[in-house]
């Protein structure tokens, strides 16, 4: 009897460690974009933007995400971290949209902002503002059997593609 409660253990192990690779392989090949980007206020000392996750789901199967981490980088430069704790599902075979808002504060990127500015051409639309990379580094947190994943994802455009 020991034995088969020991080949049942296995099983089971063997089983569940299957599904979390299967899972974590299924739920790593989301497609990820954001949408437009828009100025929702402006100060010296705090300025917000909003933008949209947009999680195109392939697969047949959901996921609850428990949590949302992403660094944004203009050309190349960390601007701000976004940390949304706000739990939503993917479902299967979907595009779920997850609205976002971006805070920091302008005075403190300070160099990296200077920084921009002089290596940036104002006077021409080709190598203006608009042409500058923005990327998006980021990781989603879900769980599997009570163990957390982190999943990550990084998208990166031009900020006038974003914001047009």
């Amino acid at each position: 009897m020991k034995a088969f409660g020991k080949l049942l253990a296995l099983v089971a192990i063997v089983g569940g460690g299957a599904y979390i690779v299967h899972y974590t392989k299924l739920i790593s090949k989301l497609k990820y974009s954001i949408g437009q980007i828009k100025l929702k206020y402006f100060s010296l000392g705090n300025t917000q933007l909003t933008a949209d996750l947009v999680i195109r789901n392939d697969g047949w199967f959901s996921s609850q995400i428990e949590k949302m981490i992403i660094d944004v980088y203009i050309d190349n430069r960390f601007v701000t971290k976004i940390v949304d704790n706000q739990p939503f599902t993917i479902l299967p075979v979907s595009t779920t949209v997850v609205p976002t808002t971006i805070s920091f504060d302008p005075q403190s990127l300070g160099r990296n902002i200077s920084s921009l500015i002089s290596s940036t051409n104002l006077s021409s639309d080709d190598t203006g503002f608009g042409q500058l990379n923005i990327k998006f580094d980021g990781k989603l947190t879900t769980k599997v059997y009570g163990i957390p994943f982190n999943v990550p994802f990084t998208y990166t455009d031009n900020i006038k593609n974003l914001t047009t």
